[in-house]
């Protein structure tokens, strides 16, 4: 116990590090790009957001369950050659459609590309939590933004494009890629027990895939939907934004949910009455919490987005202050979405994930006739806290149900939505 909480320790200290570092790194690049090329870079990397997602084929997810060691490498082994493919792949369509100047081909081989080594990074990360290197993951990410800053430095000696702020992007997670694999000692060799391994753990491609699909594609579809109807400066105000108010709650979110799944599990085994409780005492928290946070991003966005960012970005700060509400949502339902997991109530999360997807192209749908920026994104945002309350509510539900007694419940396994 003693070793897990002193990890779990260092994943902080590294992630509170890195996340520190990628707010003044967002104050500097802000400063040198336009909010038109953030916009194009931030479109990228949204798609290579859900490209990620499935670019090992959900296999990262079974590493630290195999007893033997040989296995775990395996399943790490074939998971990176699937990201492999993808980024072979991606590159080739950047290199073709960047000839034939088809700009929608280069974005997806872009992300395609950038995709793979995201996932391969996080196939790596798996490795090392299996192996309870907790310094390797806490230093991974601490490094990653550092790294990602010094690159983006690095491609300002070229014109402040969106290809400047790309290739420092994907060199960084290159560069960590490398550094984590070589720590890993897993080897790319292609071999026969490959196609068993497949077999073996085909559940995790064919269940987790389209769940993590549309988990994702929820996601990111704001940024796609106002990239898709409004200009490329209406995208980077927005994505900006996105990056911006998502750096301080995820820390606290992603923690919060840590804990809470922990003890969740805890009560589901020994006392589901106890469940109820901490489902309610973490709901009060992290609603106050969210409160708390949507005013202050409110009031003091619309002139501190300027002050800190300079005036192109001032109309971030109406954004971020129209955005609030949104992520507040997102931060309370996503962090006790872990109750459906640990109750292995995975067909309803399958459920929400799917209608959240079919509502936002439902309001994308609305948006496109004649809605302005700011109208379109009042409508995403409202639809976003509408349905992390019936995310809660189903929640709320599902606690409700259970049984006094804990005979015959067992805990789901580790998952659920990940926060902002």
């Amino acid at each position: 116990m003693r070793r897990l909480i002193s990890g779990a320790g260092l994943i902080a200290g590294g992630s509170l590090i890195g996340q520190a570092v990628s707010a003044g790194a967002l104050i500097l690049l802000a400063r040198v790009y336009s909010p038109a090329a953030f916009g194009e870079f931030s479109l990228v990397i949204a798609i290579a957001a859900v490209i990620s997602i499935i670019a090992s084929l959900r296999l990262e997810a079974a590493i630290p369950l195999p007893s033997g060691e040989d296995d775990a490498l395996q399943l790490a082994r074939v998971a990176l050659q699937a990201d492999a493919i993808v980024g072979l792949v991606g590159g080739a369509v950047w290199g073709v459609a960047a000839q034939s100047e088809f700009i929608w081909g280069a974005r997806v081989g872009q992300a395609a590309l950038a995709a793979a080594f995201m996932a391969a990074v996080q196939v790596l990360n798996q490795v090392a939590i299996r192996r309870k290197r907790f310094t390797v993951i806490a230093v991974r990410n601490m490094i990653l933004p550092v790294v990602m800053v010094l690159m983006q430095g690095i491609f300002l000696l070229t014109p402040a494009s969106p290809l400047g702020l790309y290739l420092g992007y994907l060199a960084s997670y290159i560069l960590v890629f490398a550094w984590m694999f070589r720590d890993s000692q897993v080897d790319l060799n292609v071999n026969i027990g490959a196609l068993d391994m497949l077999r073996e753990y085909r559940h995790f491609p064919r269940d987790l895939g389209p769940a993590g699909l549309l988990n994702s594609l929820g996601q990111q579809l704001p940024l796609l939907i106002m990239s898709g109807y409004f200009s490329r400066e209406v995208a980077g105000w927005f994505g900006l934004t996105q990056r911006a108010l998502a750096m301080p709650v995820a820390l606290v979110g992603t923690a919060i949910a840590q804990v809470y799944l922990a003890r969740a599990s805890e009560c589901l085994r020994d006392d589901p009455r106890g469940l109820r409780r901490l489902f309610s005492d973490t709901s009060r928290r992290l609603i106050a919490f969210g409160v708390a946070v949507g005013v202050l991003v409110g009031t003091c966005s619309p002139w501190a987005f300027p002050l800190l960012l300079g005036d192109p970005w001032s109309e971030a700060g109406v954004y971020a202050a129209i955005w609030a509400p949104a992520l507040t949502a997102q931060v309370v339902g996503a962090s006790l979405s872990q109750t459906l997991i640990v109750l292995r109530k995975t067909r309803t999360q399958l459920a929400w994930d799917a209608s959240r997807v079919g509502l936002l192209i439902a309001v994308a749908f609305g948006i496109r006739f004649g809605l302005t920026p700011r109208v379109g994104l009042v409508c995403l945002s409202g639809t976003l806290v509408f349905m992390y309350g019936v995310l809660w509510l189903i929640n709320a539900r599902a606690v409700r149900e259970l049984p006094d007694r804990a005979e015959g419940l067992t805990p789901g396994p580790p998952g659920g939505h990940s926060v902002p």
